[in-house]
């Protein structure tokens, strides 16, 4: 007995030591409910994609375009859910790795198995990929171009107007002054611009056009 007893204390101090050095595998911080979520939510977006395939293959004429309206709309709420699920478990999706429990039968599923472990896509999905880079490449292109064109305008009506003002730039080169629109030229006080009711009545219907679409100047307060 004592020769048995003797000889399990190495083994239980290495199954200590294995135990120390490789801990168990904790998965209380795996957030298993929403990743399980992610399926049911994928199967739901292909079987609305599947359903549009068959009402745009199988319909001559094409039904109703309302009816497609609804089942697009349906589509893309499914998959914003889809991608609002993917983006929310991007961490945990991008750090686990996927491996077969003791229920699953290798043998019997191994292709299947071996398409599900794959790192490498699929030759579809590589030109689904390429496909979406091209078409983003021109979005990117088409909208770097409106943005400069849109900076050259800007950078013309700076040099055309005078922005914060009531006038123009060309009715300030022709000598057109604050007086000539408001009756005044210096910066009335809270006071003044009470007496000053009487003339901005008498405007024109043109200064009251200019001064709401010039706006108020900020070195002027009524």
């Amino acid at each position: 007995m004592s020769n048995n007893g003797n000889q399990s204390q190495p083994q239980i101090g290495q199954m200590q030591s294995a135990q120390r050095k490789y801990p168990p595998l904790k998965f209380d911080e795996v957030p298993i409910l929403p990743l399980e979520q992610i399926r049911p939510r994928l199967n739901q977006l292909v079987h609305s994609l599947r359903k549009m395939e068959d009402l745009l293959r199988a319909r001559q004429p094409l039904p109703n375009w309302i009816r497609l309206q609804n089942q697009f709309n349906v589509i893309l709420s499914q998959l914003n859910s889809f991608s609002r699920a993917l983006d929310a478990n991007k961490m945990a999706l991008s750090s686990s790795d996927s491996f077969p429990n003791y229920e699953f039968d290798t043998t019997q599923h191994e292709g299947l198995l071996t398409t599900l472990l794959r790192k490498k896509h699929l030759p579809e999905v590589d030109e689904w990929i390429s496909s979406v880079d091209s078409v983003s490449a021109d979005a990117v292109s088409k909208d770097e171009d409106m943005a400069k064109e849109c900076t050259r305008i800007a950078e013309e009506l700076l040099q055309k107007y005078v922005f914060g003002g009531y006038i123009t730039k060309e009715e300030g080169e022709h000598g057109l002054t604050m007086k000539d629109v408001f009756g005044y030229e210096a910066e009335p006080s809270i006071n003044d611009s009470i007496g000053q009711s009487d003339k901005l009545t008498q405007q024109t219907e043109d200064d009251i056009y200019r001064f709401i679409y010039q706006g108020l100047d900020s070195k002027v307060s009524f």
